[in-house]
């Protein structure tokens, strides 16, 4: 289905040449011509015709070439999303779909894309979010004049049946051991592992990777007065408070955050404070100098990957039954689910700090950080008893 142009160039004083505004594709262009006769009016119109004509894609288009325009239109900046989505579409769109017409693609043809990671054993919030993307695939496609399916959660149904992946969290004795013993191995070497208080940190704040390795020491905030976003805390307590406004993911780019609520502020447990006194000794111990809390050996940021790398080799040494740094994450949640403000201090739950009410939310946060003090001593008390015991059990 072809766009076709229906105006035509109309001269404009002001600006003393021949517009004409066109759509294709869904996309709006405007060509223009300083020629003052009907001869710039037709050249205008010849500029818009052949833009018209250049168009590409209809009901006929391959839907590979369908899925390349989608990914260019929407997904514009090479960003960690970006690459997510695109293999996702290879892995499972293209081998279903991809040399298909879309004006002959039909419902069964995305059903089964669903169904073919069903029985591969995909979890559900993944095939959640195939779903969801051959919904607004199609919804591009109909924009487009490409097709006329009509595609929704109604007709395209993921398997409630399908695994949830279960986030597994340090156990006592490995916390124990987590924050007692900082030996892994390197190059087939025991050395003390750089980035030990960066592990406690996330264990004890419950912050995501990306916005730990993204920390910087001006995001410690302290004093009787403590800028909050557009407001200000009176800081009657003179607690110490750490602002998350940032986070580096998997391709080193800055960015705000996993979600619109991942921006925030925590008051930090005393336990947090002396991981961040102890990190500090060990960057100046190395000869580093950087405005970020946990930085690499040339003072930037480190690599959330590398990071990951890491602990997996911290975990694997000490064997324990979680190697990820979202496990840490996790493992903060599983320790301090009774606390009441728990959504809003690991970036889950939605904003809503207003004038009314930002005192009792905020008194909330400091009475979060003593909690989580209390539990984490509770926690390294019993892992310890619990580890003297199993090492007991393991002589005889």
């Amino acid at each position: 289905m072809k766009d076709t142009r229906t105006n035509t160039a109309s001269w404009s004083e002001t600006q003393k040449k021949w517009i004409i505004t066109v759509q294709r594709d869904g996309d709006r262009r405007r060509f223009t011509c300083s020629e003052p006769t009907k001869k710039g009016q037709r050249i205008a119109n010849a500029k818009a015709d052949k833009w018209l004509e250049e168009r590409t894609t209809d009901e006929t288009t391959m839907t590979s070439v369908a899925i390349e325009k989608y990914i260019e239109k929407r997904y514009k900046k090479d960003t960690e999303r970006s690459r997510n989505i695109k293999s996702l579409f290879n892995k499972w769109f293209i081998p279903v779909i991809g040399d298909k017409k879309v004006g002959k693609l039909k419902v069964i043809h995305f059903q089964d894309i669903l169904d073919n990671m069903n029985e591969a054993g995909r979890a559900y919030r993944y095939m959640v979010t195939a779903q969801e993307l051959a919904i607004n695939f199609v919804k591009f496609l109909n924009n487009n004049d490409m097709t006329r399916l009509t595609l929704n959660k109604d007709n395209l149904e993921v398997n409630d049946k399908a695994p949830v992946c279960e986030k597994g969290s340090l156990q006592p004795d490995e916390i124990y051991t987590l924050f007692t013993d900082p030996t892994t191995t390197y190059c087939g070497k025991i050395i003390e592992d750089r980035f030990i208080y960066l592990y406690r940190f996330i264990v004890v704040t419950g912050f995501r990777r990306g916005e730990t390795v993204a920390l910087k020491e001006d995001d410690i905030l302290s004093g009787k007065i403590i800028p909050y976003k557009k407001k200000k805390i009176i800081n009657i307590n003179n607690n110490t408070y750490i602002k998350i406004d940032e986070s580096i993911n998997r391709l080193k780019q800055v960015t705000k955050g996993k979600n619109k609520r991942a921006e925030r502020y925590e008051v930090l447990s005393e336990t947090a404070l002396k991981i961040l006194k102890d990190q500090r000794k060990l960057v100046k111990s190395l000869g580093i100098s950087s405005e970020y809390i946990f930085p690499n050996e040339y003072g930037n940021f480190v690599s959330p990957r590398y990071v990951y790398d890491r602990f997996k080799k911290y975990a694997a040494y000490h064997k324990f039954e979680v190697d990820t740094l979202h496990e840490l994450r996790h493992t903060f949640v599983s320790l301090n689910e009774e606390i009441e403000i728990l959504d809003k201090i690991v970036g889950h739950g939605s904003e809503k700090v207003t004038q009314g009410y930002i005192h009792p939310v905020i008194d909330k946060l400091a009475n979060a950080s003593t909690d989580v003090d209390k539990r984490m001593d509770n926690v390294l008390e019993y892992g310890k008893l619990l580890k003297e015991y199993m090492e007991k059990e393991m002589c005889y």
